[in-house]
């Protein structure tokens, strides 16, 4: 090859290399470019990550306060509730007891009844015989 077909190839080479060097550095900067692009996302996944376990262990926290709450209030309805069942209780028990007093009561006035009618009658019969 003569001298000046080696100058043009080494001038293309050279243009080519430029040309390469260039896309390379543009390429580079890219790859730079996404790289941070890439740590910042990695930066903030682990901040959301973080703040999601906090989250996460801060409602399981509330739920056990939350369930905490549900068996002591139970406990003081039975507290509360406890005395009215006794009370009903009894009430139950004087009603029987009323109920059978009066049952009683009632049997009573049947026989006053009676009696009373008895009397009527003899004193019906006596008043006749007197103005016999």
């Amino acid at each position: 090859m003569d001298k000046e077909t080696i100058k043009i190839i080494s001038e293309m080479l050279d243009c080519k290399l430029e040309y390469l060097d260039t896309k390379m550095r543009a390429i580079d900067s890219k790859l730079d470019n996404n790289t941070l692009l890439l740590e910042n996302l990695i930066t903030k996944v682990d901040k959301n990550a973080l703040e999601l376990e906090t989250l996460v262990n801060k409602l399981e926290i509330i739920g056990e306060v939350q369930q905490n709450m549900m068996l002591q209030t139970e406990k003081q309805i039975e507290k509360i509730i406890e005395p009215f069942c006794e009370d009903v209780s009894v009430i139950k028990s004087a009603i029987k007891h009323t109920s059978i007093e009066l049952a009683e009561v009632s049997d009573k006035i049947e026989f006053i009844s009676l009696k009373e009618f008895n009397n009527e009658r003899d004193l019906f019969m006596m008043k006749k015989k007197i103005s016999q």
